[in-house]
């Protein structure tokens, strides 16, 4: 089974410009040689690497300190079987901007990727390579063999406060 994930963003802000970044995206090749006995199914869960993608966003003017960022994820399937679920985790915090109390709050635990807008993970200040970790879970043999594949959308709203 192979999974392909393709990548995208959108933006949107108030009376500022932002410069959003996705860099990345995964394949994951599942042999079904991971299943040695007949009549088993496939175990565990199948996650990517902890920096799989990389997320980078940016306010012009570039000395604009006082926004702050939301960021939302969602995923159109292409052709994914419903059953299979997927996953996705902030696993740190990228570089922050210089001379910014800079942070980020939310996305460090898997949460599950759905057709629908959903929280991911905030914060203050320009932020560069935000890492992004993916998990694959309820892959089954019930699944017939075949490629996998969804798009994944992070929606940056910019608020200048």
């Amino acid at each position: 089974m192979i999974l392909a994930l393709t990548l995208s963003y959108v933006w949107s802000f108030a009376q500022i410009s932002a410069n959003v970044t996705v860099s990345g995206s995964w394949n994951a090749n599942i042999p079904s040689s991971t299943i040695i006995e007949a009549g088993n199914n496939y175990t565990g869960n199948y996650a990517s690497a902890s920096n799989q993608v990389q997320i980078s966003h940016t306010v012009n003017p570039f000395w604009y300190w006082g926004h702050t960022w939301t960021v939302e994820i969602r995923k159109n399937d292409v052709n994914w079987d419903t059953s299979l679920k997927l996953y996705a985790r902030r696993t740190g915090n990228g570089s922050g901007q210089i001379l910014c109390s800079s942070s980020i709050t939310g996305g460090l635990s898997y949460q599950e990727i759905t057709g629908i807008d959903t929280y991911f993970y905030s914060g203050k200040c320009n932020r560069s390579s935000v890492p992004i970790q993916y998990e694959l879970r309820n892959l089954s043999v019930l699944i017939p063999a075949g490629n996998q594949s969804t798009t994944i959308t992070y929606t940056v709203t910019v608020t200048a406060n």
